[in-house]
């Protein structure tokens, strides 16, 4: 991922709000404003993963020319960006980002946020993945200066695991 950041990609779709809070992309409308964005660009909603972290958001999906290459964008600063290529897959996309309830976002960071052992924790990544059995759930990553913790919420705002920070033992 800092390898993409750091290309400077360039803009290949359509704008997004300019000028967002480090945080618009944890929201349910940044969500809705990335997928508005990429429809043009990559054909619809359908992605293979998808990764956000409040100030961007980084897509990996099939190219509409040639679905079996796989190709990043990133959402940030009011832009689409080309982050180049991503690799060759047989694979379909496994997410369809329409079809995630980002209306529960707040309950889920408001959770990870007090429910996961770090008193004033930071929001870090969240990454949407998809289970054959689970279907679609999201991972929400919470910090502070001193660790991490995680947990997996499904889309129907049910917290299926959690893994809070784990103290230190005496003498390490």
């Amino acid at each position: 991922m800092d390898r993409i950041q750091d290309r400077g990609a360039s803009a290949v779709g359509t704008d997004l709000l300019k000028q967002e809070p480090d945080d618009y992309f944890f929201t349910p409308e940044g969500m809705r404003k990335v997928m508005e964005a990429l429809k043009p660009v990559i054909g619809g909603t359908a992605v293979s993963s998808m990764s956000s972290h409040g100030s961007y958001v980084s897509i990996s999906a099939p190219r509409k020319d040639k679905p079996e290459m796989q190709h990043w964008y990133i959402c940030r600063d009011g832009k689409v960006e080309d982050g180049g290529p991503a690799g060759v897959t047989e694979q379909p996309p496994s997410l369809d980002l329409s079809k995630f309830d980002w209306d529960l976002l707040p309950d889920m960071w408001h959770e990870a946020r007090t429910g996961l052992g770090i008193k004033n924790a930071e929001r870090s990544p969240m990454t949407l993945h998809h289970d054959s059995g689970t279907g679609l759930y999201m991972t929400l990553h919470v910090r502070d200066d001193y660790g991490s913790a995680y947990m997996d919420v499904d889309n129907k705002g049910k917290v299926t695991d959690r893994n809070p920070r784990e103290r230190m033992q005496s003498g390490q």
